[in-house]
């Protein structure tokens, strides 16, 4: 059995299309809404899955590092109530706005206790703003992406010692607690859309990530700059099924998962 979490907020344009993608990979998904303020909640109660869905009510605006004061409290809160409620053999951890290229079920071996993934981040380009998102497979939508990626870990095993830290300070995206011989870095993708979805979108994003110290002064240089032809570390895009089958072109790792540090 296979348990998918994500913490979200504000994702209604997206949401539908994210619970579709995780209905096909897990057989529960566990929702944190951290206080929407659009349809989100309303979508994610009427989708067929039918999410197991907690709601916050009031929105922490403190971010540490880029994220939440709160995200790695209201992770380990969905881990708990899984493992208390369904107590899967695996978790998945995504956000709303990435998707898995594929199947992972292959890589669920005996010897294995989580699975890094390379995670690519896709652009607005002037190519494809002929036609806004509006819906349906964010998949086929978009088609480039930078060459750089990031080794996250997504998938693990429910252990008893992993859990998500809560201090702020910590690097909360990922679980801690495995033994690093028992994490394998995997060749199998996931596609980051959360540049690429909108106009918008991106100037949300900018405004966001420019009230953060340490972030401001990059992000707030970027204001005006959502189409790009080039990535945002200045490498030009790929088309997504030419990096696939050419993967010796593809970038540097902007960030490698270090079990020996979690």
């Amino acid at each position: 059995m296979i348990v998918a979490l994500m913490r979200i907020r504000n994702e209604s344009l997206i949401i539908k299309d994210t619970l579709d993608h995780l209905h096909e990979l897990a057989d529960f998904i566990y929702i944190y809404d951290d206080a929407s303020q659009d349809q989100t909640v309303e979508i994610c109660k009427r989708h067929p899955s039918n999410p197991r869905l907690i709601q916050g009510r009031e929105w922490e605006m403190r971010p540490v590092g880029g994220v939440s004061i709160k995200d790695g409290a209201h992770k380990q809160t969905l881990l708990n109530l899984a493992r208390q409620e369904v107590n899967p053999e695996w978790f998945l951890y995504v956000d709303a706005d990435e998707r898995f290229d594929r199947s992972f079920a292959h890589l669920l071996q005996d010897n294995v206790d989580a699975l890094v993934f390379e995670l690519y981040d896709f652009y607005l380009t002037p190519w494809e703003m002929e036609k806004p998102y509006g819906g349906g497979s964010l998949k086929e939508f978009r088609n480039f992406c930078g060459p750089e990626y990031r080794h996250t870990l997504m998938v693990f095993r429910n252990l008893p010692g992993v859990f998500f830290p809560e201090n702020p300070l910590l690097r909360c995206r990922e679980p801690w607690g495995f033994e690093p011989s028992r994490v394998v870095f995997c060749q199998e993708k996931v596609l980051h859309f959360g540049k690429a979805i909108s106009v918008e979108q991106w100037e949300r994003k900018v405004a966001y990530y420019s009230q953060i110290r340490g972030l401001a002064e990059k992000w707030r240089e970027r204001r005006g700059k959502a189409i790009h032809t080039k990535s945002d570390f200045g490498r030009p895009l790929l088309r997504w099924e030419e990096l696939k089958e050419n993967p010796d072109i593809k970038g540097p790792c902007l960030y490698r998962y270090n079990p020996v540090l979690f």
